[in-house]
């Protein structure tokens, strides 16, 4: 496991959420401070709001996709289209490896319950599923940057 990984797990152990574990494994390579990267995503985890939508580990990295591919011009296009590019094979070999880009269907329990929080602790689910999931994309955009 790489250090940027190494570095995501230790932030979702310490009681971030699995999108601010993301970037702000990522913050010092993009030039963030960890807070400002950890206050950013700080809504995304659970699926975006705890909706269970897209996962935050996909969401942080695709914060960090962003900030490493660097398309902030507003009219650079083709910097977008890189970005826009990479997101698609993340969530592509994400789909693959996992079978779904969407928290409700990785974790198979409602966060939206103290109920599924607990069955999400009881089962092992967060380090089964969550812990893998960081681990793979944070991988994956590292790879994208070799």
């Amino acid at each position: 496991m790489s250090q940027t990984a190494d570095r995501a797990i230790e932030l979702f152990d310490n009681g971030y959420n699995c999108a601010q574990s993301v970037i702000g494994a990522f913050a010092e390579n993009v030039g963030l401070e960890i807070t400002t990267a950890t206050r950013v995503a700080a809504g995304f985890g659970g699926g975006m709001g705890r909706m269970q939508e897209t996962c935050g580990a996909l969401t942080g990295s695709y914060m960090a996709i962003g900030f490493l591919e660097d398309s902030q011009a507003a009219d650079n296009n083709e910097l977008k289209e890189k970005a826009s590019a990479s997101v698609r094979e993340l969530t592509a070999a994400f789909k693959e490896k996992f079978g779904s880009s969407h928290c409700k269907a990785l974790v198979q329990c409602d966060l939206s319950t103290p109920e599924g929080h607990v069955y999400m602790k009881e089962q092992g689910i967060r380090d089964r599923v969550c812990v893998e999931c960081i681990k793979f994309a944070v991988n994956f955009v590292e790879k994208s940057r070799e």
